[in-house]
């Protein structure tokens, strides 16, 4: 029991005893009698770790210890001077160190002769904030940047108020060196950014202060700023928008004389103003109203152009559809173009543009686009002229030149290789060369030429001369040089022509917007005499929106009634590139196995 010493360095012996013996007193053994001093916080700032701990009673001096891992790598301490008490807190200097590991430092108390005992260890992770921030003010936006830390997994950002508090709410988990603010809703003022560093559950402190003067300028000061740029109307409107929504959400007149006030390249169509406008973005009904006040145009020209910004909601539906399966426009502009053959060149490029901007960032891809959606090429001139107002016409003759070939061959080749059948190819080839119009033979030695697997049976072939609009008996006449049989014309002939009662009631369907299930099953109840086959041509030509997948086609028969059998025999002549086992899991999927 020490109780009652005082602080010191004392000298202990021992020896042992039994009965009447006793050993020889042991070496002396030095005894520190001093506490251990607590640390109280530990901090780091710009390579300097900061460590305090409680003072220890007549102590006169104090040492620390760092260490990464079991390594010291750097101590320190403080000594009494003269009657003043040792400082209780001291600083490590740590540059030449790395930083994004975590350290641990102790401290013990010394006396003269002695230390005492370590203090608990304490820990701290070293994240340095990120250097070189760079504000810029591109209104409506804060453009940050600053340099990497290469131990950093993702950053926060933040503009500061005049009062030091959050401009707008921080923004964190960045994983790119790189941030856009938007600050629309900010008052005009200079703003200081600051930017920290986040790695294995720790966040750095915030970097020194960069100030950014945010001055809005006008609806016309920004719309010349974004015409100076190279920034196109449906492209410019929704920033403006952002910023002066106040005095342009509810005005959308104000903000088509803005446009044509300032880009006169890119306003100079109704289709190009109606884009703009949706962008904004503004209703259907505010865009016709206010295009048909403003322009003078005929209602019929202002009602293409909202259409071409505005699609129906069953366009909008298969347009979300294809964005949420990462298609690109080439392939998007096919599979509406195939759903939707109502949709015209124009609409299409501004569809593409307005959602799938990522693959028709040029004349170049968007030709290629339409093109793939089969459009000819002096509809596709017209849209690029208005979809890429900014560029000349030797870009889009350039840009047609590549993407349209020269010969019948080389575009059913092309088309082949984009997997494109042959009744989808059929209609463009006929439309691109007209010396087929007279030459039905010849048109069918095309398609089996470089359709090998879509213009194989009488009925294909039937399919894509309907879809090119040749005549029936044009057709019958074609045919019977690829078959003697003239049955089995008549019978292919039948699929791709109906009659006249059933393409009246196949047209009311398609004013009632009936599914491709529903109308099968309708179609088979008031004819019963179309075999499967027969029937899913007909919902090919007519429902193609509702049947683009096998499972649909065999559901829509199914709903006809018709056997497992039948159907499974027919999904390959309807899809000719999918692949055996496809076909089988979608007969499955509706009959069972």
């Amino acid at each position: 029991d020490v109780q009652g010493l005082t602080v010191g360095v004392y000298t202990a012996i021992i020896k042992a005893t039994a009965s009447q013996l006793s050993s020889v007193w042991s070496e002396p053994i030095t005894l520190v009698l001093l506490a251990a001093p607590q640390i109280s916080s530990i901090q780091y700032a710009n390579n300097i770790i900061t460590i305090t701990w409680s003072a220890v009673a007549d102590a006169t001096s104090y040492n620390v210890e760092l260490y990464n891992g079991v390594t010291l790598v750097a101590s320190g301490g403080t000594q009494q001077n003269g009657a003043t008490p040792p400082a209780t807190q001291t600083t490590l200097d740590i540059t030449t160190l790395p930083k994004g590991i975590t350290y641990t430092t102790r401290v013990n108390a010394g006396i003269t002769g002695g230390v005492s005992a370590w203090s608990q260890s304490q820990s701290i992770l070293v994240l340095d904030p990120p250097t070189g921030l760079r504000l810029e003010f591109v209104s409506p936006n804060v453009v940050a940047n600053w340099d990497q830390v290469s131990y950093a997994e993702s950053y926060n950002f933040v503009l500061r108020d005049t009062d030091g508090g959050p401009l707008i709410p921080v923004r964190s988990d960045i994983k790119a060196l790189t941030y856009s603010l938007d600050v629309s809703q900010v008052p005009d003022g200079n703003y200081p950014g600051h930017v920290q560093t986040n790695a294995q559950g720790g966040t750095s402190a915030w970097s020194a202060p960069v100030s950014i003067q945010v001055v809005h300028p006008t609806p016309q000061q920004l719309a010349s700023q974004l015409h100076a740029s190279g920034v196109i109307a449906p492209a410019a409107a929704p920033q403006i928008m952002a910023v002066f929504a106040d005095r342009f959400a509810t005005n959308p007149a104000n903000m088509v004389a803005l446009l044509k006030g300032y880009f006169p390249e890119s306003t100079k169509t109704l289709t190009q103003l109606a884009w703009a406008l949706a962008k904004s973005p503004y209703n259907s009904q505010d865009a016709t109203q206010t295009l048909s006040a403003q322009s003078g145009a005929s209602l019929n020209d202002v009602l293409a152009a909202v259409k071409a910004a505005y699609p129906t909601p069953s366009v909008q539906q298969q347009v979300q559809q294809l964005q949420n399966s990462h298609t690109s426009a080439q392939n998007a502009a096919q599979a509406i173009h195939t759903a939707h053959g109502d949709v015209n060149t124009l609409q299409m490029a501004v569809l593409l543009t307005m959602n799938f901007a990522d693959t028709v960032q040029t004349p170049a891809q968007m030709a290629q686009a339409l093109f793939q959606g089969g459009y000819d090429s002096t509809s596709t001139m017209s849209a690029l002229a208005e979809t890429f107002p900014l560029n000349s016409m030797a870009d889009f003759m350039a840009a047609i030149r590549a993407a349209y070939p020269a010969t019948p061959q080389a575009m059913a080749q092309q088309l082949h290789t984009a997997q494109v059948i042959a009744p989808d190819a059929a209609p463009r080839l006929k439309q691109a060369f007209e010396t087929y119009n007279n030459d039905a033979a010849g048109f069918i030695t095309l398609l089996q030429t470089n359709f090998p697997e879509s213009a194989t049976t009488l009925t294909q072939l039937a399919w894509a001369l309907g879809a090119s609009g040749y005549s029936s008996q044009v057709a019958t006449t074609a045919l019977r040089g690829v078959s003697t049989k003239l049955a089995d014309v008549i019978g292919a002939i039948k699929a791709a022509y109906p009659d006249p009662a059933t393409q009246q009631q196949i047209q009311q369907l398609i004013n009632q917007n009936t599914s491709a299930v529903d109308a099968a099953g309708q179609l088979y109840a008031a004819n019963q005499s179309l075999n499967a086959l027969q029937m899913a041509v007909l919902l090919m030509m007519n429902f193609r929106e509702t049947v683009q997948t096998p499972t649909q086609m065999v559901q829509a028969l199914k709903a006809a009634t018709y056997s497992k059998s039948d159907v499974g025999n027919v999904l390959p002549q309807l899809f000719p590139l999918s692949a055996t086992a496809d076909l089988t899991t979608a007969l499955d999927s509706v009959y069972g196995q």
